[in-house]
């Protein structure tokens, strides 16, 4: 009797224990996944837009506070969020990861290049590498330019591609790379009096070429590619030689699977649920943005708008960032807008203070229902970067650096926007707000 209810004891300790310790289990605090912004633009679509972001909204980016500041020898151009490090490249050769959460640099390399202004280069990870523009002398005294890929935990350089003919002008890359399902797509020019301007596909993990696309003309305008599908997306031509156009290839083997004529070259393309979405630049009147399926080329809907900026002229276009149904650009014109994807009617958009001669300057970063983007004012103050609300326009926040003249994208990832500086005396050359 005594040995039955011993046993009887010790069953509901170990029946107590077991709840507890599931119960434990189920309340135990799980760690939050950890969200990357892989390439400028966000991902090989160019559509801007996280849909992991949680903490930043609506109702509280208006609090943002300083986390930290770094200073990257040049300026920042362009720059990447993967797995807790910031990857940026510089106007000064460098190409530099930084810890995310502290701003510490982890390491730094000379790519002999000056990373692109505004856009013109572009950065990605993805297979525990970078991939950034880079440059090399040749034999002529002169320098080439290439793509190479650098360890992302050392920066070691594992790959360069490049072409030299070692004569002027020297083959460089003639347009922002990006990557998508283990390929790097670049714009590049071989140099020389029979120079051939294209689009080239090489293998990430290698760069091995495994193919290329485009035609000999010294004027040959090659656009920033967008990856969708099965095709890549980009704007070619020289008018009139020419026609100035979208064309699409495949990514398997760069086939031309159809072209779609636009007012002018230098468009900037996205993609976005079968929809190829491309910002002209400013005609002389007017710039447009074209709605292209993504099949056929065919035009779906185009949207014109018509003043010149009141600043010295007209800005370059950027790509269009989308976002539930919307789509979000900065005009060349200045102002920033937001239209109905399904047929581009306009919903709303917002312009700058004229008085401060200030304007949109980069491509829109969305996540969680705010818009962010470089330019753009907070009352009598031309901010560096500001915040706007992606339903109705309406201005959130505005950093306290001034703009400069590198315009590099908004990054937003983990509760933290990252963004470039002038190097002013808050925010030195990026910097990282979070909430307090």
């Amino acid at each position: 009797m005594k040995i039955k209810n011993l046993n009887t004891l010790a069953l509901r300790s170990l029946t107590i224990l077991c709840a507890l310790a599931i119960a434990s289990i189920g309340h135990a605090p799980m760690a939050a996944a950890q969200e990357n912004w892989v390439q400028t633009y966000y991902n090989g679509a160019h559509t801007g837009y996280n849909p992991d972001e949680k903490t930043l909204g609506v109702g509280n980016v208006s609090s943002l506070q300083l986390l930290w500041a770094d200073s990257v020898a040049g300026g920042v151009t362009n720059f990447a969020v993967d797995g807790g490090v910031v990857y940026a490249t510089g106007q000064s050769n460098n190409l530099v990861a930084l810890n995310a959460s502290t701003g510490a640099q982890l390491w730094s390399v000379n790519n002999g290049g000056n990373g692109g202004e505004n856009g013109d280069g572009a950065i990605a990870t993805g297979g525990g590498l970078v991939f950034a523009h880079c440059y090399f002398p040749d034999t002529g005294g002169s320098a080439y330019g290439a793509i190479c890929a650098y360890r992302a935990k050392t920066g070691k350089m594992v790959w360069q591609y490049s072409n030299p003919c070692n004569c002027l002008p020297e083959a460089d890359v003639e347009s922002p790379l990006v990557f998508a399902n283990g390929v790097v797509y670049f714009g590049y020019s071989t140099g020389g009096g029979g120079q051939t301007h294209g689009i080239y596909a090489v293998k990430a993990a290698t760069g091995k070429l495994l193919w290329g696309y485009g035609a000999y003309n010294n004027s040959l305008n090659i656009g920033a590619a967008a990856v969708g599908g099965s095709d890549v997306y980009l704007d070619y031509g020289n008018p009139p030689v020419i026609p100035a156009e979208i064309v699409a290839l495949t990514t398997s083997n760069g086939t031309l699977t159809w072209t779609a004529p636009i007012s002018t070259v230098n468009a900037e393309v996205s993609v976005s649920d079968g929809v190829v979405y491309a910002s002209s630049e400013w005609t002389g009147t007017d710039a447009t943005l074209y709605a292209l399926k993504a099949t056929t080329g065919a035009t779906l809907w185009s949207y014109t708008y018509g003043t010149e900026s009141w600043c010295g002229g007209a800005e370059a276009p950027s790509p269009p960032a989308i976002a539930k149904g919307v789509v979000y650009f900065q005009g060349v014109d200045g102002n920033l807008y937001a239209l109905k994807a399904k047929n581009g009617s306009l919903i709303w958009v917002d312009s700058p203070n004229e008085s401060l001669c200030d304007q949109f300057r980069s491509s829109p970063s969305i996540a969680n229902g705010v818009v962010y983007i470089s330019g753009g004012d907070d009352a009598d103050f031309a901010s560096n970067t500001t915040a706007y609300n992606a339903a109705t326009g309406a201005l959130l926040w505005g950093s306290p650096s001034p703009h400069g003249t590198l315009y590099t994208p908004p990054v937003v990832v983990n509760g933290i926007l990252y963004f470039a500086s002038p190097g002013d005396a808050i925010c030195e050359s990026i910097c990282a707000y979070s909430l307090p």
